[in-house]
């Protein structure tokens, strides 16, 4: 498994380096709200039968003593004993569902922030792209020249498959993948 972790950071290094290394700098955010997730998951149904635990005890308590219950005129202590224990088990399924809510919205926030930032640094390396050689991925086969004539296909700066500076978007999407592939590997 690590040397395909390292190929894979090694390959997306070299089809580009800045979009790799963004990458692999929000992965820990990433990690360690996923981490939280699964742990939240893990330990949710261990504390719900804990708190749901008391309230099925004091209900198999009243019903196996039912006739003494009754007889002693003890439904109302029951009653109590019961709707606190179940009051109580509510209250922590209210407050691991609230802890589970939080920890699904930060792991959702950690890949946004990612997909943001990967959207951001690929349309600066596009933009630059485009003001340093003309190359308009714009404007390539199949769109006509009319609709921006102020750049040049871009088959005619790079030859096609030419994606050496790493800046195309095939380097990005290649890099990207390739870290995507190094996570699988980790995991």
């Amino acid at each position: 498994f690590f040397s395909g972790f390292a190929t894979s950071i090694i390959v997306a290094l070299m089809y580009n380096f800045y979009i790799t290394l963004l990458t692999l700098g929000l992965m820990p955010l990433i990690a360690v709200s996923l981490a939280w997730l699964v742990k939240l998951n893990s330990e949710q149904a261990q504390v719900k039968n804990r708190a749901y635990g008391a309230a099925s005890a004091v209900a198999h308590e009243s019903f196996t003593g039912l006739r003494t219950i009754l007889s002693l005129g003890a439904c109302g202590s029951f009653k109590k004993k019961y709707e606190a224990s179940t009051e109580e088990a509510r209250r922590v399924g209210v407050y691991t569902s609230l802890k589970l809510g939080i920890a699904n919205g930060a792991m959702l926030a950690s890949f946004n922030l990612l997909f943001m930032t990967i959207g951001l640094f690929s349309g600066w390396a596009l933009q630059k792209q485009v003001n340093e050689t003309g190359c308009n991925p714009a404007h390539g086969p199949g769109f006509p020249p009319t609709l921006n004539t102020l750049s040049i296909p871009c088959n005619k700066v790079f030859p096609v498959g030419d994606f050496s500076s790493g800046f195309g978007g095939i380097g990005i999407f290649i890099a990207m993948c390739c870290v995507a592939q190094a996570g699988q590997f980790l995991g």
